[in-house]
Order: C-alpha cells, then structure tokens, then sequence
C-alpha cells in the first residue's frame, strides 16, 4: 500500500491567514492614511502654484517670487508625509523577478530580513533629522531657504515624523512576516503529518 497526501486536504497548504489584523496594525494604517491627506492637499497646492508660475513667467514675464523656496517646502512635506502611507499599500518599488519563483513560506523569510533591514535604516534616517533638529533648537539659527531666509527646522522635524512613522509601518510588515514564516511553516508540517497515511485510490 501506497502512502499519498490528500490533495482536498493538502489544499489548506496554500491557503494564507486572510484574518483581520490587530487593532494596533489597524489604528497605525489609519494613521498613515490620514498623514497622507497631508501630502495630497501639498501636491495640489503644488501643482497650483508650479501653473501659476510658470503662465507668469511665460504670458507675462512675471514669475511669483520665491516659488523654489515654496516648491521645496512642499516637496520635503509631500514626499515624508506619503512614504508610510506607499508602504502600507505595499506601493514602493519591489525587484521580484527572483522573488516571485519562491514558495510563500520562503517569501515571508525574505520579507522577514528586508524587513529588518527596512526597519534599521530608516530608524537611523529618523534619528538622525531629529537629533538636527533638537541641535538647530539647541544652537540656533540653522538652515533657512534661500530666498525668503525660513527656517528649515520645523520641515526637519517634520521629516524626521515621516521617517519615524515610516518604520513602525515596517514594524508591522515585520509583524505579518513572522506570523507567516512560522505559523504557515507549522500549519505545513501539521497537514503533510496528517495526509502521508492516506491511501492512494490504485491500491
């Protein structure tokens, strides 16, 4: 006699957990969502200000004064206040050509290691604009924009929230990997052990 796995039975294999997250993972993606509102109303301001401009400059010879100097504010505030919200969408660039060929268990292992490394560098990226901005505090003045003279300090600060709510997404994302790495690595082994007894219909 033959021993086979089930297939009815080994189906549940490639089944994933598709259950509700944490309330924690629910109230951080909110939060990113709404931080991202942010970033929209900027960009359309963005978009305004950029027309404007440029039929001033090209009708009228008259461009608005200081537009970098507002084109880049706008920019540090849309970019740090859209990038927790892209990865909460799973929106940032992935290379999967090799990533896709990978089971589903071994693709949680990978996401498990980009994901510390994900988490270690943008810490560090938060850290580091929030301790410029506790020095700018500390020992003014520091950077302004180059035409108007603004202080950069609060667009530092700013920075340094995005980056930091950035990384606690990734915490998350480190969360769901886990939790798959090793509880689908364990609902596998359960079914194979269940299934290897199960005779095949030849016999």
């Amino acid at each position: 006699m033959k021993s086979t796995i089930n297939p009815r039975k080994n189906h549940s294999v490639e089944t994933v957990d598709q259950s509700s997250s944490p309330s924690k993972t629910n109230m951080i993606n909110q939060l990113t969502r709404y931080w991202s509102y942010v970033g929209m109303a900027v960009l359309m301001g963005m978009v305004l200000l950029v027309t404007i401009d440029v039929g001033g400059r090209y009708f009228f010879n008259k461009p608005i004064d200081g537009s970098t100097d507002m084109i880049e504010i706008m920019m540090i505030i849309m970019v740090y206040s859209s990038f927790a919200y892209g990865a909460t969408e799973n929106k940032h660039v992935r290379i999967d050509f090799l990533y896709d060929r990978f089971s589903k268990v071994v693709k949680s292992y990978v996401d498990i290691f980009t994901s510390i490394l994900s988490i270690f560098i943008v810490a560090l990226i938060s850290w580091q604009l929030g301790e410029r901005a506790v020095n700018i505090i500390n020992n003014p003045p520091g950077p302004t924009t180059s035409y108007y003279g603004w202080d950069l300090m609060p667009f530092i600060a700013f920075a340094a929230f995005g980056s930091a709510l950035l990384a606690i997404q990734l915490c998350t994302w480190l969360y769901q990997s886990v939790k798959l790495a090793f509880g689908k690595a364990a609902h596998f082994q359960s079914t194979i052990n269940e299934s290897e007894a199960v005779p095949s219909p030849q016999d």
